[in-house]
Protein backbone atom coordinates (compact mmCIF):
# COMPACT_ATOMS: atom_id res chain seq x y z
CA UNK A 1 0.00 0.00 0.00
CA UNK A 2 1.81 3.25 -1.17
CA UNK A 3 0.43 6.65 0.05
CA UNK A 4 1.76 10.15 -0.91
CA UNK A 5 1.52 12.62 1.77
CA UNK A 6 2.19 16.72 1.63
CA UNK A 7 0.35 19.00 3.89
CA UNK A 8 -1.71 15.87 5.48
CA UNK A 9 -1.06 16.20 8.89
CA UNK A 10 -4.93 16.43 9.99
CA UNK A 11 -5.78 13.42 8.13
CA UNK A 12 -2.77 11.13 7.55
CA UNK A 13 -4.06 9.35 11.11
CA UNK A 14 -6.78 8.77 10.38
CA UNK A 15 -6.35 6.91 6.92
CA UNK A 16 -3.36 5.28 8.42
CA UNK A 17 -5.20 3.91 11.48
CA UNK A 18 -7.96 2.79 8.82
CA UNK A 19 -5.34 0.32 7.12
CA UNK A 20 -4.11 -0.76 10.64
CA UNK A 21 -7.93 -2.02 11.45
CA UNK A 22 -8.87 -3.42 7.91
CA UNK A 23 -9.53 -6.43 7.96
CA UNK A 24 -7.13 -8.16 5.10
CA UNK A 25 -3.50 -6.25 6.21
CA UNK A 26 -1.38 -5.06 3.50
CA UNK A 27 2.23 -6.82 3.22
CA UNK A 28 3.72 -3.73 3.75
CA UNK A 29 2.52 0.13 3.94
CA UNK A 30 4.89 2.90 2.50
CA UNK A 31 4.03 6.78 3.35
CA UNK A 32 6.27 8.78 0.95
CA UNK A 33 6.51 12.78 2.23
CA UNK A 34 6.62 14.61 -0.69
CA UNK A 35 9.05 17.12 0.09
CA UNK A 36 10.65 17.53 3.75
CA UNK A 37 8.34 17.67 6.65
CA UNK A 38 8.98 16.56 10.01
CA UNK A 39 5.84 17.33 11.45
CA UNK A 40 4.35 14.74 8.90
CA UNK A 41 7.09 12.05 9.12
CA UNK A 42 7.03 11.86 12.70
CA UNK A 43 3.15 11.20 12.26
CA UNK A 44 3.61 8.79 9.61
CA UNK A 45 6.49 6.77 12.07
CA UNK A 46 4.04 6.51 15.17
CA UNK A 47 2.69 4.00 13.08
CA UNK A 48 3.93 0.74 11.58
CA UNK A 49 4.99 2.04 8.01
CA UNK A 50 7.67 2.17 6.01
CA UNK A 51 8.29 5.92 5.62
CA UNK A 52 10.24 7.84 2.54
CA UNK A 53 11.26 11.13 2.36
CA UNK A 54 11.30 13.41 -1.06
CA UNK A 55 14.06 15.94 -0.71
CA UNK A 56 11.58 18.33 -2.27
CA UNK A 57 8.09 18.33 -3.21
CA UNK A 58 7.38 16.72 -6.65
CA UNK A 59 3.83 15.59 -6.57
CA UNK A 60 1.95 12.50 -5.85
CA UNK A 61 2.60 10.86 -9.02
CA UNK A 62 6.12 11.53 -8.40
CA UNK A 63 5.66 10.14 -4.70
CA UNK A 64 3.98 7.54 -5.47
CA UNK A 65 6.52 5.91 -8.44
CA UNK A 66 8.74 6.59 -5.72
CA UNK A 67 6.83 4.20 -3.59
CA UNK A 68 6.30 1.61 -6.29
CA UNK A 69 9.77 1.66 -6.83
CA UNK A 70 10.57 0.78 -3.17
CA UNK A 71 7.59 -1.78 -2.57
CA UNK A 72 7.75 -5.43 -2.79
CA UNK A 73 4.67 -6.66 -3.18
CA UNK A 74 3.29 -8.05 -6.28
CA UNK A 75 0.26 -5.85 -6.09
CA UNK A 76 0.10 -1.90 -5.83
CA UNK A 77 -2.76 -0.44 -3.58
CA UNK A 78 -2.72 3.34 -3.72
CA UNK A 79 -4.52 5.61 -1.30
CA UNK A 80 -4.42 9.25 -1.36
CA UNK A 81 -3.89 10.72 2.28
CA UNK A 82 -6.84 12.19 2.99
CA UNK A 83 -8.80 8.67 2.36
CA UNK A 84 -9.98 6.72 5.06
CA UNK A 85 -10.79 3.03 3.99
CA UNK A 86 -13.27 1.05 4.93
CA UNK A 87 -12.66 -2.45 6.70
CA UNK A 88 -13.04 -4.76 3.44
CA UNK A 89 -11.52 -3.08 1.09
CA UNK A 90 -8.24 -4.21 1.03
CA UNK A 91 -9.63 -7.92 0.85
CA UNK A 92 -12.18 -6.11 -1.95
CA UNK A 93 -9.09 -5.58 -3.99
CA UNK A 94 -7.01 -8.57 -3.80
CA UNK A 95 -10.46 -10.50 -4.25
CA UNK A 96 -10.93 -8.92 -7.40
CA UNK A 97 -7.44 -9.37 -8.57
CA UNK A 98 -7.17 -12.91 -7.86
CA UNK A 99 -10.86 -13.90 -9.44
CA UNK A 100 -9.88 -11.44 -12.89
CA UNK A 101 -6.74 -12.37 -13.69
CA UNK A 102 -7.83 -10.63 -16.93
CA UNK A 103 -7.93 -7.53 -15.23
CA UNK A 104 -4.19 -5.47 -14.87
CA UNK A 105 -6.15 -3.08 -12.04
CA UNK A 106 -9.19 -2.36 -10.13
CA UNK A 107 -10.57 0.58 -8.32
CA UNK A 108 -13.42 1.35 -6.11
CA UNK A 109 -15.48 4.57 -4.80
CA UNK A 110 -16.14 7.10 -2.11
CA UNK A 111 -18.85 5.90 0.09
CA UNK A 112 -21.96 8.24 0.70
CA UNK A 113 -20.87 9.61 3.95
CA UNK A 114 -17.97 12.08 3.17
CA UNK A 115 -15.86 13.54 6.18
CA UNK A 116 -16.85 17.15 6.06
CA UNK A 117 -20.18 18.24 6.06
CA UNK A 118 -20.71 21.31 4.79
CA UNK A 119 -23.11 21.43 1.37
CA UNK A 120 -20.28 21.40 -0.96
CA UNK A 121 -18.61 18.42 0.36
CA UNK A 122 -21.05 16.54 0.64
CA UNK A 123 -22.60 17.79 -2.93
CA UNK A 124 -19.21 16.65 -4.02
CA UNK A 125 -18.31 13.63 -2.48
CA UNK A 126 -22.11 12.17 -3.18
CA UNK A 127 -21.45 12.98 -6.34
CA UNK A 128 -18.38 11.07 -7.12
CA UNK A 129 -19.86 8.21 -5.27
CA UNK A 130 -23.00 8.03 -7.47
CA UNK A 131 -20.43 8.78 -10.90
CA UNK A 132 -18.50 5.49 -9.91
CA UNK A 133 -21.18 3.16 -8.56
CA UNK A 134 -23.26 3.38 -12.00
CA UNK A 135 -20.00 1.91 -13.95
CA UNK A 136 -21.48 -1.66 -15.24
CA UNK A 137 -18.54 -3.74 -16.40
CA UNK A 138 -14.94 -3.04 -16.54
CA UNK A 139 -13.76 1.00 -16.26
CA UNK A 140 -12.05 3.16 -19.11
CA UNK A 141 -9.21 4.42 -16.60
CA UNK A 142 -7.78 3.98 -13.38
CA UNK A 143 -8.54 6.17 -9.86
CA UNK A 144 -5.27 6.73 -7.49
CA UNK A 145 -7.37 7.60 -4.43
CA UNK A 146 -7.94 3.92 -3.73
CA UNK A 147 -6.94 1.69 -6.55
CA UNK A 148 -4.63 -1.26 -7.16
CA UNK A 149 -2.76 -2.30 -10.12
CA UNK A 150 -0.28 -5.24 -10.42
CA UNK A 151 3.40 -4.21 -10.04
CA UNK A 152 4.92 -6.19 -12.98
CA UNK A 153 2.27 -4.23 -14.90
CA UNK A 154 3.05 -0.40 -13.28
CA UNK A 155 6.49 -1.01 -13.49
CA UNK A 156 6.63 -2.27 -17.17
CA UNK A 157 4.67 0.49 -18.12
CA UNK A 158 6.96 3.00 -16.31
CA UNK A 159 4.15 4.51 -13.95
CA UNK A 160 2.79 7.86 -13.38
CA UNK A 161 3.49 10.32 -16.21
CA UNK A 162 4.56 12.81 -13.05
CA UNK A 163 4.14 15.85 -15.33
CA UNK A 164 0.27 15.11 -16.06
CA UNK A 165 -2.08 16.39 -13.34
CA UNK A 166 -4.43 13.77 -13.96
CA UNK A 167 -1.75 11.01 -13.71
CA UNK A 168 -4.66 8.15 -13.01
CA UNK A 169 -6.35 8.49 -15.99
CA UNK A 170 -3.38 9.24 -18.15
CA UNK A 171 -2.29 5.85 -16.97
CA UNK A 172 -5.91 4.17 -17.18
CA UNK A 173 -5.45 5.31 -21.00
CA UNK A 174 -2.42 4.01 -21.40
CA UNK A 175 -3.35 0.66 -20.29
CA UNK A 176 -6.39 0.43 -21.74
CA UNK A 177 -4.74 2.10 -25.22
CA UNK A 178 -2.61 -1.41 -25.02
CA UNK A 179 -5.56 -3.72 -24.50
CA UNK A 180 -5.13 -4.38 -20.42
CA UNK A 181 -8.30 -4.30 -18.56
CA UNK A 182 -9.41 -1.98 -15.83
CA UNK A 183 -11.92 -3.48 -13.17
CA UNK A 184 -13.52 -1.98 -10.74
CA UNK A 185 -15.14 -3.41 -7.85
CA UNK A 186 -18.92 -1.89 -6.30
CA UNK A 187 -18.06 -3.49 -2.77
CA UNK A 188 -14.50 -1.69 -2.46
CA UNK A 189 -15.44 1.95 -0.41
CA UNK A 190 -13.66 4.78 1.00
CA UNK A 191 -14.48 8.09 3.14
CA UNK A 192 -13.08 11.44 1.66
CA UNK A 193 -11.96 13.87 3.93
CA UNK A 194 -11.43 16.56 2.31
CA UNK A 195 -13.38 19.89 2.87
CA UNK A 196 -14.33 21.74 -0.51
CA UNK A 197 -15.80 25.07 -0.64
CA UNK A 198 -17.26 26.75 -3.91
CA UNK A 199 -13.96 28.25 -4.94
CA UNK A 200 -11.80 24.98 -4.17
CA UNK A 201 -14.45 23.23 -6.44
CA UNK A 202 -14.55 25.30 -9.86
CA UNK A 203 -10.77 25.32 -9.64
CA UNK A 204 -9.91 21.86 -9.02
CA UNK A 205 -12.98 20.82 -11.62
CA UNK A 206 -11.55 23.41 -14.42
CA UNK A 207 -7.30 23.18 -13.51
CA UNK A 208 -7.12 19.67 -12.29
CA UNK A 209 -10.06 18.23 -14.14
CA UNK A 210 -11.78 19.27 -17.06
CA UNK A 211 -8.80 20.62 -19.17
CA UNK A 212 -6.27 18.08 -18.60
CA UNK A 213 -8.76 15.86 -19.39
CA UNK A 214 -9.57 17.16 -22.44
CA UNK A 215 -5.73 16.86 -23.60
CA UNK A 216 -5.80 13.43 -22.48
CA UNK A 217 -8.94 12.13 -24.70
CA UNK A 218 -7.60 14.40 -27.83
CA UNK A 219 -3.78 12.62 -27.14
CA UNK A 220 -5.35 9.25 -26.37
CA UNK A 221 -8.36 10.10 -28.89
CA UNK A 222 -10.03 8.32 -26.46
CA UNK A 223 -13.81 9.84 -25.81
CA UNK A 224 -15.21 7.31 -22.87
CA UNK A 225 -18.11 7.09 -22.09
CA UNK A 226 -18.10 6.38 -18.80
CA UNK A 227 -17.42 8.46 -15.22
CA UNK A 228 -18.41 12.01 -16.12
CA UNK A 229 -17.72 11.65 -19.58
CA UNK A 230 -21.19 9.64 -20.24
CA UNK A 231 -24.20 10.63 -22.94
CA UNK A 232 -26.33 12.20 -19.84
CA UNK A 233 -23.76 14.39 -19.41
CA UNK A 234 -22.68 15.38 -23.14
CA UNK A 235 -26.18 16.53 -23.58
CA UNK A 236 -26.76 18.29 -19.69
CA UNK A 237 -23.55 20.65 -20.89
CA UNK A 238 -25.69 20.72 -24.37
CA UNK A 239 -28.80 22.08 -22.57
CA UNK A 240 -27.42 24.20 -20.34
CA UNK A 241 -25.71 26.31 -23.35
CA UNK A 242 -29.08 26.32 -24.77
CA UNK A 243 -30.67 27.20 -21.42
CA UNK A 244 -27.69 30.02 -20.89
CA UNK A 245 -27.92 31.34 -24.75
CA UNK A 246 -31.82 32.05 -24.24
CA UNK A 247 -32.01 33.35 -20.84
CA UNK A 248 -29.65 36.01 -22.97
CA UNK A 249 -32.08 36.31 -25.80
CA UNK A 250 -34.96 36.43 -23.46
CA UNK A 251 -34.07 40.62 -23.27
CA UNK A 252 -34.80 40.91 -26.96
CA UNK A 253 -36.95 37.66 -27.77
CA UNK A 254 -39.02 37.11 -24.29
CA UNK A 255 -41.86 35.13 -26.01
CA UNK A 256 -39.50 32.65 -27.90
CA UNK A 257 -36.94 32.78 -25.06
CA UNK A 258 -38.68 31.45 -22.13
CA UNK A 259 -40.37 28.47 -23.26
CA UNK A 260 -36.97 27.42 -24.20
CA UNK A 261 -35.60 28.14 -21.02
CA UNK A 262 -38.80 25.75 -19.83
CA UNK A 263 -38.33 23.07 -22.06
CA UNK A 264 -33.87 22.97 -21.56
CA UNK A 265 -34.77 22.76 -17.26
CA UNK A 266 -37.11 20.22 -18.14
CA UNK A 267 -34.88 18.30 -20.50
CA UNK A 268 -31.46 18.55 -17.62
CA UNK A 269 -34.20 17.69 -15.00
CA UNK A 270 -35.39 14.16 -17.03
CA UNK A 271 -31.50 13.15 -17.98
CA UNK A 272 -30.49 13.47 -14.48
CA UNK A 273 -33.24 12.27 -13.00
CA UNK A 274 -31.86 9.40 -11.43
CA UNK A 275 -28.56 11.50 -9.80
CA UNK A 276 -31.31 13.92 -8.65
CA UNK A 277 -33.56 10.98 -7.01
CA UNK A 278 -30.21 9.51 -5.17
CA UNK A 279 -29.27 13.53 -4.13
CA UNK A 280 -33.34 13.44 -2.88
CA UNK A 281 -32.90 9.90 -1.06
CA UNK A 282 -30.05 10.86 0.52
CA UNK A 283 -30.23 13.71 2.01
CA UNK A 284 -33.30 15.48 1.45
CA UNK A 285 -35.62 18.05 -0.50
CA UNK A 286 -33.39 20.92 0.58
CA UNK A 287 -30.36 19.17 -0.73
CA UNK A 288 -31.14 18.64 -4.14
CA UNK A 289 -32.75 22.22 -4.62
CA UNK A 290 -29.24 23.19 -4.30
CA UNK A 291 -27.43 20.75 -5.37
CA UNK A 292 -29.15 21.51 -8.90
CA UNK A 293 -28.23 24.28 -9.22
CA UNK A 294 -24.31 23.58 -8.30
CA UNK A 295 -25.00 20.80 -10.83
CA UNK A 296 -26.19 22.66 -13.23
CA UNK A 297 -23.38 25.73 -13.50
CA UNK A 298 -20.40 22.63 -13.25
CA UNK A 299 -21.92 21.49 -17.03
CA UNK A 300 -21.57 25.58 -17.65
CA UNK A 301 -18.22 25.67 -16.69
CA UNK A 302 -16.77 22.24 -17.86
CA UNK A 303 -18.00 22.56 -20.98
CA UNK A 304 -16.87 26.02 -21.23
CA UNK A 305 -13.47 23.90 -20.06
CA UNK A 306 -13.45 21.34 -22.68
CA UNK A 307 -14.03 23.98 -25.67
CA UNK A 308 -10.78 26.07 -24.27
CA UNK A 309 -9.12 22.85 -23.60
CA UNK A 310 -9.73 21.77 -27.41
CA UNK A 311 -8.62 25.32 -28.97
CA UNK A 312 -6.21 25.01 -26.72
CA UNK A 313 -4.78 21.20 -27.68
CA UNK A 314 -5.15 22.67 -31.72
CA UNK A 315 -3.12 25.85 -31.54
CA UNK A 316 -0.48 26.04 -34.01
CA UNK A 317 2.51 26.44 -31.67
CA UNK A 318 1.45 24.12 -29.02
CA UNK A 319 4.49 21.45 -28.64
CA UNK A 320 3.60 17.95 -29.54
CA UNK A 321 2.64 15.70 -26.52
CA UNK A 322 5.12 13.48 -25.29
CA UNK A 323 5.16 9.79 -26.56
CA UNK A 324 4.44 6.85 -24.67
CA UNK A 325 6.16 3.56 -24.92
CA UNK A 326 2.95 1.17 -25.23
CA UNK A 327 3.62 -2.56 -23.98
CA UNK A 328 0.89 -5.05 -25.46
CA UNK A 329 -0.80 -6.75 -22.61
CA UNK A 330 0.37 -10.74 -21.98
CA UNK A 331 -2.40 -13.17 -22.96
CA UNK A 332 -3.32 -14.53 -19.36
Amino acid sequence: MIIPARAASATLPRCLQAIEEADAAPGEVIVVIDGRDDDLAAIARSYKVKVMELPTARGAAAARNAGAAAARGSILFFVDADVVIAGGAIGEAAHSLREHPEWSAVFGSYDDHPGAKNFVSQYKGLLNHYVHQTIRGEASTFWTAMGAIRRDVFLNFGGFEESSRLEDIEIGYRLRSAGHRIGFNHHMFAKHLKRWTIGSLIRSDIFDRALPWTELILQYRNSARDLNLDSTNRRSVVWVFIMLSAAIASAFFPMISLPIIAIAMVALLILNRKLYGFFYRSRGLMFVCRAILLHWLYYFYGGLSFLIGWLRYHLPHRAPPRPHRIIRAEAR
